[in-house]
């Protein structure tokens, strides 16, 4: 018996390795690919980096030789005459590249690549833990595939870091909520959420939920309540050292960033020339929804439709105008297919994927995050596919699920919720 057993658990191990080497394989095309995009994108005529939000030229004022240097003004964001601040984490990383041989763009761009790769494992990890290997193996290929990161090569954004990041950070938290593991993971698993609220602030608001749900779904309260603790002193070591010394530096308190509010104008009509408190835009939200209801719900509406309209014409026309012919024609219906049909299944299944997940606890936590990334998105009046990107990766995992099969069996009151959220979402993406 015990060398049958033996006999199973190296076989097992072998199956295991086999995997992993597989993701690594998927990884290394991932970033090859998008390194090969890089150079034909640079070799075109008139090309040049681009930089929307100034984090590259900000960071190549300061930049001194071939010295890491870099200080608040590469966070600072003016607006009306005032200035803001931005998360700092993606300007350091930018910092960073400038010590590395070469142009400090070149070796960005080059970084931001191998970070996608980094994002190909935790997509695996993700689905793995979900659900099963097969569903992290789809997961990870669908992300390969997927032309919406192919384009942002030469681009410099926030998202390139905060992605790979927030993955690792719901790898780890997945990991974390499959068995009973120690408390210093947890405390590892807070400090990278807390790594990418220094990137983009929005998974602050997700882990309160992740500690309510963990606490409300738990057998054993007081283990559930250690762990949550060593979640929240992981992120917070991360972001109150950070927030502590730059709020030292400019004379008031900030939090990781001061800007998020700049757009509420669309819903508060009030015209900013200095950061609100968040109880401030709190007290200017609910006043005006209490002075135009409906309005408010239209804008509302508005920006959370934006998010899951089709992108595919856009990227064509922004990142590859260059192409004709037969050419523009087979990318253009790879893009359709992978960018617009692709999104909306995966939207359109997410909620089955969510109920059909072996593992139920990883499952159900993770599902709170779409919906939180799309009321936070729309209620900071932003919208366009680039503001779905911190969520697609999760309805991709649960499309994942779906795909994998060997489900665990759900209620019908589960199933019947899912079949109303997909109906609910169809008007989104029709």
């Amino acid at each position: 018996m015990n060398n049958g057993m033996s006999t199973s658990a190296r076989a097992d191990d072998g199956r295991v390795a086999w995997v992993w080497a597989g993701v690594a394989l998927l990884a290394v095309i991932g970033v090859c690919a998008r390194l090969a995009y890089l150079a034909w994108a640079a070799d075109q005529p008139g090309f040049s980096w681009i930089d929307p939000d100034y984090y590259l030229a900000k960071v190549a004022a300061i930049a001194d030789g071939d010295r890491w240097s870099w200080s608040l003004q590469a966070t600072e964001y003016r607006h009306r005459g005032r200035v803001f601040h931005l998360p700092p984490l993606y300007s350091l990383y930018l910092s960073a590249a400038g010590v590395m041989p070469g142009p400090l763009a070149n070796a960005a761009a080059i970084g931001q690549a191998l970070l996608f790769g980094a994002g190909v494992v935790a997509m695996y990890a993700i689905g793995a833990n979900l659900h099963s290997r097969r569903a992290g193996l789809i997961a990870a290929v669908m992300t390969v595939l997927a032309p919406n990161s192919l384009h942002i090569a030469p681009i410099f954004l926030q998202e390139q870091l905060f992605i790979p990041l927030l993955l690792t950070a719901f790898a780890i938290l997945t990991w974390l909520l499959c068995g009973d593991r120690p408390a210093g993971w947890w405390g590892v698993g807070g400090a990278v959420f807390g790594l990418a609220i220094l990137t983009r602030s929005m998974p602050l608001y997700y882990l309160p939920l992740v500690m309510a749900g963990i606490v409300w779904h738990a057998d054993h309260r007081p283990t559930a309540r250690r762990q949550i603790t060593w979640l929240a002193v992981g992120a917070g070591l991360v972001t109150l050292t950070y927030s502590v010394w730059m709020s030292a530096q400019v004379g008031r308190w900030i939090f990781v960033e001061d800007h998020a509010s700049i757009s509420m104008t669309a819903y508060t009509k009030i015209i900013r020339t200095a950061p609100p408190s968040p109880l401030d835009e709190t007290l200017a939200l609910v006043t005006a929804f209490a002075k135009r209801p409906v309005e408010f719900l239209q804008t509302f509406g508005t920006f959370v439709r934006s998010n899951f309209r089709p992108a595919s014409h856009r990227w064509m026309e922004l990142y590859v105008p260059s192409l004709t012919g037969t050419a523009r024609l087979l990318v253009q219906a790879y893009a359709r297919v992978m960018t617009d049909a692709g999104f909306a299944l995966a939207v359109l299944l997410a909620p089955f994927g969510m109920v059909l997940a072996r593992r139920r606890l990883p499952s159900r936590i993770l599902a709170m995050w779409p919906p939180l990334v799309v009321l936070l998105t729309a209620l900071s009046a932003y919208g366009g596919p680039r503001y779905r990107v911190p969520f697609e990766g999760v309805l991709y995992a649960y499309l994942a699920v779906v795909l994998a099969g060997q489900w665990r069996r759900p209620s019908r009151q589960e199933v019947t919720a899912a079949a109303l959220t997909s109906a609910a979402l169809l008007l989104l993406v029709w």
